[in-house]
């Protein structure tokens, strides 16, 4: 079984993966991680580094296809992961996040206005969603979660298992 979860910046993916992590065997492949062999240069006005989206997701392809090959568990965690081919991905998990919990987030982690914003206008127009779409993948391989202070984490990964009933229980 393949998992990507994607989602925009602060909704919640390395904390969601993390628990799965601690409930079901699986390998992970952090993207933010596996994304710095990419970088092309680094953005200091947007806070952020421009990467070489094409070969990251080329080069995670293979990754996926290594498993695949020995049927074993992955997720592949990241902002990137609706980029990868939908017929390597077994599920699409897009989180989503109110606004004004993004918002808070992104003070939190000190952003700029600037990159706030973009990171908002990303959130509210659905980006990821559609992004996957144009990509190739079919609403039913979609799973859409919205993570709000209001649902717990447990319930969250539990909906995210239910639907994929990805690996073994530890």
């Amino acid at each position: 079984m393949i998992i990507a979860i994607t989602g925009s910046v602060g909704c919640g993916k390395t904390i969601i993966t993390e628990q799965i992590l601690k409930l079901r065997k699986s390998e992970v492949i952090y993207l933010n991680d596996f994304a710095k062999k990419y970088y092309l240069r680094e953005d200091i006005e947007n806070q952020t580094n421009e990467i070489n989206l094409e070969k990251l997701v080329l080069d995670i392809e293979k990754i996926i296809l290594k498993y695949k090959k020995v049927k074993k568990n992955c997720i592949i965690e990241g902002h990137f992961s609706h980029f990868i081919s939908d017929t390597l991905v077994d599920f699409l998990v897009i989180l989503n996040r109110p606004l004004n919990e993004l918002k808070k987030e992104y003070i939190k982690r000190g952003y700029s206005e600037k990159k706030s914003k973009e990171n908002l206008e990303v959130e509210s127009f659905d980006t990821c969603f559609f992004e996957a779409l144009e990509e190739g993948y079919s609403e039913k391989r979609i799973i859409r979660i919205s993570n709000t202070n209001k649902i717990s984490l447990n319930n969250l990964v539990d909906e995210i298992l239910n639907k994929t009933k990805i690996g073994e229980k530890k």
